[in-house]
């Protein structure tokens, strides 16, 4: 079996998508380091019983592709070398995570079409995106650059907001902000409860929780269940052992 080969706007389609993390370890990933992961193992294609197996446990369409954007996530190297061609056990995370990739698969699609509509300018800029996170250059070199280019004024600006973690965000790119909603009255490595962004590119459980992100990343001892896990994700149904049984508006 051919295994598919990834372009590149199909690898920065879905890293964009889906929050700029690693679906397997949850840690931020950059573009320069990301793979794209099949939830369910390409390997199946070569097994049509084991693949309709998999169909029926999870309820999917005779639409559903293995290698298309519904069944694709962002991921580190080495972690997709681990989770390898394991078997995709059933289980109610793994069905939620399909039914939201089913769900957002046209929108990444679509972007990944943009890319290619395009493929000079977005190559251009997927370099560019990628010299930012590596430190190569900054977004306020890059903004100075552009302002000599176009004669443009030191009053004007990009609508860029440089956030704690480093990355930068557009100001059309804001689901949400204000002050972080954690219990304490200072921010996790921090003087103050900071005044924070949350992108829409973010999952809903993220935007709701509105929580600065060295808050939502702290291992803590959790209150529902007692086990040791991200404060952020206290409740949450693939990592809390507790999870709220209303997921959208987390209560039970």
């Amino acid at each position: 079996m051919k295994k598919h080969k990834f372009k590149t706007n199909e690898r920065y389609a879905v890293w964009l998508h889906h929050e700029k993390r690693c679906w397997l370890c949850k840690d931020p990933l950059r573009l320069a380091e990301s793979t794209v992961d099949h939830v369910i193992s390409e390997s199946v294609l070569s097994d049509g019983e084991l693949f309709k197996s998999i169909r029926e446990n999870y309820g999917l369409d005779k639409e559903f592709e293995i290698n298309g954007f519904e069944n694709w996530l962002p991921s580190h190297q080495r972690c997709n070398q681990l989770k390898s061609n394991k078997a995709l056990k059933y289980t109610p995370g793994f069905q939620l995570i399909l039914e939201r990739l089913i769900k957002l698969a046209p929108k990444v699609k679509r972007t990944s079409e943009l890319i290619l509509e395009g493929i000079q300018k977005d190559k251009l800029m997927v370099k560019i995106v990628a010299a930012i996170e590596e430190g190569q250059i900054t977004a306020e070199e890059l903004n100075m650059f552009i302002k000599r280019i176009l004669g443009t004024t030191e009053s004007e600006n990009m609508n860029m907001i440089r956030l704690d973690n480093g990355y930068w965000l557009h100001i059309d790119d804001i689901a949400a902000e204000g002050l972080c909603q954690c219990e304490r009255e200072l921010c996790v490595d921090s003087d103050k409860r900071n005044y924070c962004y949350w992108s829409s590119s973010k999952s809903g459980w993220i935007i709701r929780k509105q929580l600065f992100w060295k808050c939502y990343e702290e291992i803590i001892k959790c209150s529902r269940c007692g086990e040791n896990h991200k404060r952020g994700e206290i409740g949450y149904l693939n990592t809390c052992k507790r999870p709220f049984s209303d997921q959208m508006s987390q209560s039970d």
